[in-house]
Order: structure tokens, then C-alpha cells, then sequence
């Protein structure tokens, strides 16, 4: 395909693919707050520490500068993370809500929130913090159910398994 302007071309490209965080931080304060979890503010400081982060790695790892670039801004990226944080959809809505595939969303949230997890120098995700906790309680009782009178059999079989 032959173009004649290139600069227009490129224009009605970005144009053609606005960015979920550009039409999302033209509403207001509040509701920007109420879908992402922050403000405007500190979602912008977190997206500059970001791509900070991730030239950080570049330098580290030149290796990971091979493959195909992002579809997604790295705004789009830290939102959905949030989105993600925010609401728990499944990886196919936001895959669908982003334009993305599902695989690609589970990629971008899992590599976004280990980078937030430096940036914010935070315990792992896995790592179970005890601050402040002064005792675990677990309660592992039995709880009756209530068998139906009729067909029991189909749901019943009257013997207790003593497993334990």
C-alpha cells in the first residue's frame, strides 16, 4: 500500500486506536476514582515509574528488547491491572474489553503487578505478611446439610466416610 502523506497516515492511526485511558481519564475526578481505585495523579505517577522500571530492565536484559512491541499503551497496561484489582473479571472480559486476547491480558496483568510489586516495594503476592496479627483462627466444624426426603438415595448413601 502506497502513502502519500505519511505523517496524516500516522496521525489517523493513533487516531483509529485511541487508548482506553485516554477516553477514561477525560471523566471526572469521582469517577475515575470509583473505576480504577485511584486518581488521575497517582495513576499517572505510577504509569511514569513504570515505564522507568521497564527501561531499567531493557538495560539489565537487552535480550528482552527482541519480539514483537505491545498492542497496549502502558497506560492501557497498568489499567488493566487495575481494572483487574478493582472489579476480578475473568481474563476473557478484560481480553475482550482491551481488544486483546485472553492470554495477553493474563500476560500483562501478571507482568504489570510484578513491577508494581517493586515499584511499591511491597511483600509478594504469596508471602503472607503477620504484622500486627495476633492470633489465626480457622474454623473447620461440620456443617449439617440438609438431606431431601425424597430421592435421597441419589444424593445420600448413608454411610459415613471415616476419613481423616
Amino acid at each position: 500500500m502506497k502513502v502519500k502523506n505519511k505523517k496524516l497516515w500516522e496521525l489517523n492511526q493513533i487516531f483509529l486506536f485511541m487508548s482506553k485511558y485516554s477516553t477514561l481519564k477525560e471523566k471526572t475526578a469521582k469517577k475515575f476514582i470509583r473505576l480504577v481505585g485511584i486518581n488521575k495523579v497517582a495513576f499517572e505517577i505510577l504509569a511514569e515509574k513504570i515505564k522507568e522500571e521497564i527501561e531499567r530492565n531493557k538495560e539489565k536484559n537487552p535480550k528482552s528488547r527482541r519480539g514483537r512491541k505491545s498492542s497496549l499503551f502502558i497506560e492501557d497496561q497498568l489499567l488493566l491491572c487495575m481494572f483487574y484489582l478493582r472489579a476480578y473479571p475473568t481474563f476473557l472480559t478484560l481480553g475482550e474489553d482491551f481488544e486483546i486476547s485472553e492470554g495477553y491480558a493474563n500476560k500483562i496483568f501478571h507482568k504489570i503487578s510484578k513491577i508494581l510489586i517493586n515499584i511499591l516495594k511491597l511483600p509478594s503476592n504469596k508471602e503472607l505478611t503477620h504484622e500486627g496479627l495476633k492470633a489465626v483462627v480457622i474454623d473447620a466444624s461440620e456443617q449439617p446439610i440438609e438431606r431431601p426426603v425424597k430421592n435421597q438415595k441419589d444424593y445420600y448413601s448413608g454411610k459415613k466416610n471415616d476419613t481423616p
